[in-house]
């Protein structure tokens, strides 16, 4: 049984003011005991102390209805606020398909049909597979008022939509399996992808649509991410984009999922340091970002700065990076926030790289909001790679008091994180620089060099992630005493092709 508080919690200060006067319109003369159990539930007051405020004697079928009521205006409140704010195209198409079905009802044929076929045309343009699923049932239970309707056409629609429909519903169960699989130890990433799209009926052939081919696309990049592995993955994006490429359907109609297509493309490729082919995806990006139809180059502009950035900086054109970085117009995205901070947190990586230790400082400082809040907006990875690269820039600026306490927030608040999600080189990178801060020395030792190459480096390099060699490269460039940045390329391009 949940309580009241649930409900309320999800409500701004205004929403809650805007609810107190939708009571007063509802309510009957002299009637305001909900508004003051609302009211004292805001001021933190629990369930059962409103109890007994509201009635001096008790009197528990007269509160238990009171709260039920309070409880369903409640919920009354949000549906109806949500309702009257929601402006989304698939709203447009929702209210267009109920209007039609009263029309039906009302025997107003012509006028039904006629919304009816503005809804699927916005359905069809949205690939909405579930409203056009109703609207292909509802246009077949009416088909005998439109003699223009041939039945036979409109029975292949619904059951093309309706196999798309299907993929997507598939897609779902497949993210789920996943997500379930992946949460215990995985020894085959591969094998247990591979396993799931069985399991999930997900076939990678000419019937998989550019949505679900996006959809499919964005799950794997999801998975490579957590996993730290795009290598093994890296096949699976090959073979769905050379499907997407023998497709007829138009570019304009899917530029969306065209431009995200490309991204993931470019993404998988760089993580698994193919420079060249994550160069060519960028360029297909940033060409359909431009085409004279896009609408969406405000929106996708700030990610294919921060990949294109990062395929400069790593192949050995850490200038122009910055300079990209630098001149960014970060004032007009302050909405994609996300974006915004995975671009500045790069900039401090680059400046680092470069040992410009004083203006990766001057911008990392201006982190400061607290970790919860960067963790809500950017995600946990984000949080985890400032805290450690702070701590970086702190060790070669020698703040070791700096370093100690940061080290030691660091530790307490994340470390169980770090163990429950067996983030196993995080946790041997943080006790190597651990022992590197309490004796700087240590690095010329055998034994240290020894627990470098076996926890932060694999046999196969062909398989190693970008990100990760670039944390190896710190200390390995501590170790040799080589420079940063020329270490970390050194380590990038160690791949045979």
């Amino acid at each position: 049984m949940y309580s009241i508080s649930d409900i309320t919690s999800i409500l701004t200060a205004q929403e809650k003011q805007q609810f107190i006067r939708y009571l007063k319109k509802k309510n009957k003369k002299h009637s305001i005991k909900n508004i003051t159990f609302f009211e004292l539930l805001n001021q933190g007051k629990k369930e059962k102390e409103i109890e007994t405020l509201l009635y001096k004697k008790s009197e528990k079928a007269a509160y238990h209805a009171l709260r039920k009521r309070l409880k369903d205006a409640l919920l009354d409140f949000i549906a109806i606020t949500n309702f009257e704010s929601e402006t989304s195209e698939e709203f447009d198409i929702l209210k267009l398909l109920l209007c039609s079905r009263i029309f039906f009802e009302q025997r107003n044929y012509s006028l039904a049909f006629n919304l009816l076929k503005k809804a699927e045309l916005k359905a069809m343009e949205l690939d909405q597979y579930g409203l056009l699923n109703e609207i292909y049932y509802t246009k077949i239970q009416h088909i005998n008022y439109d003699a223009r309707l041939n039945l036979q056409e409109v029975l292949l629609q619904y059951k093309s939509n309706k196999s798309k429909l299907t993929q997507e519903e598939n897609l779902n169960i497949f993210r789920a399996t996943l997500e379930y699989q992946l949460n215990h130890y995985v020894d085959d990433l591969r094998a247990t992808v591979d396993q799931a799209m069985v399991q999930s009926e997900i076939y990678i052939n000419e019937k998989l649509t550019i949505r679900s081919s996006y959809k499919l696309l964005e799950l794997l990049n999801t998975i490579g991410h957590h996993q730290r592995n795009y290598h093994h993955l890296l096949p699976l994006f090959e073979e769905i984009y050379q499907q997407i490429i023998f497709k007829k359907e138009l570019q304009n109609k899917n530029q969306f999922y065209h431009i995200q297509i490309f991204y993931l493309l470019a993404n998988a490729n760089f993580r698994t340091r193919n420079f060249i082919k994550a160069s060519e995806f960028l360029e297909a990006m940033y060409s359909t970002i431009e085409s004279k139809n896009s609408k969406y180059a405000q929106r996708f502009f700030p990610q294919y700065t921060l990949l294109k950035a990062l395929v400069l900086n790593y192949t050995g054109n850490a200038i122009a990076a910055i300079k990209l970085l630098s001149d960014f117009p970060y004032h007009k995205h302050k909405n994609q926030q996300s974006y915004i901070l995975d671009l500045k947190l790069s900039l401090v990586v680059f400046y680092v790289q470069q040992q410009e230790l004083q203006k990766a400082m001057k911008l990392i400082q201006t982190f400061n909001r607290s970790d919860n809040w960067y963790q809500e907006k950017a995600g946990i990875t984000w949080v985890l790679k400032k805290n450690i690269t702070t701590m970086l820039i702190y060790l070669d600026k020698e703040n070791i008091d700096l370093f100690e306490s940061t080290y030691k927030s660091f530790t307490k608040k994340y470390i169980n994180y770090l163990k429950q999600n067996k983030e196993v080189r995080t946790l041997e990178f943080l006790k190597l620089i651990s022992a590197y801060y309490k004796d700087p020395l240590t690095i010329n030792s055998q034994d240290f060099k020894t627990r470098v190459n076996n926890t932060l480096t694999t046999k196969n390099k062909n398989i190693e992630d970008v990100f990760e060699m670039s944390i190896y490269a710190w200390l390995k460039a501590k170790i040799n005493r080589t420079d940063l940045y020329s270490t970390t390329l050194e380590l990038v391009a160690h791949k045979k092709r």
